[in-house]
């Protein structure tokens, strides 16, 4: 299985590199080698910009939950979604670089294609960032 395929998003800006589990369309847990001398951890970034990628990571770990329900995904049929909202999120500790980033996230609320993920990200049992993230769903149809 590879629900990662999918998404749009590649190097620098996939912020996930392994599906540790996954119940497509429900729920998955994701993570991320997250290094000190990661390209994103200078000491000349602000804690804004580590913030927006934490919300990027679980936004992309949604999709994937979500793009999973197509088993028969190819290059050349296009799906994708969009990140509507944010809720009640917090950032309670700044990442440390040190392990691996761990997203979790389940599906809480949908109507129609809108749908709402709440979850968490972890770095060795640390909480960095918890909330809830709006998507929207788009399937494009192919001639």
């Amino acid at each position: 299985m590879q629900p990662i395929a999918p998404l749009p998003h590649r190097f620098p800006f996939f912020f996930v590199d392994r599906v540790e589990r996954i119940v497509p369309g429900e729920e998955g847990v994701f993570s991320m080698g997250w290094s000190a001398n990661n390209y994103y951890l200078s000491d000349r970034t602000p804690a804004s910009f580590f913030q927006a990628l934490l919300l990027e990571m679980a936004a992309q770990a949604a999709g994937m939950v979500l793009l999973a329900l197509d088993t028969e995904w190819q290059e050349d049929k296009p799906r994708g979604g969009y990140l509507l909202g944010l809720n009640r999120v917090t950032f309670p500790h700044p990442p440390g670089g040190r392990e691996r980033l761990v997203v979790s996230v389940k599906k809480t609320r949908s109507l129609g294609k809108m749908l709402r993920f709440s979850g968490q990200i972890t770095e060795g049992g640390t909480l960095l960032a918890q909330g809830e993230w709006t998507l929207w769903e788009e399937s494009y149809p192919t001639e």
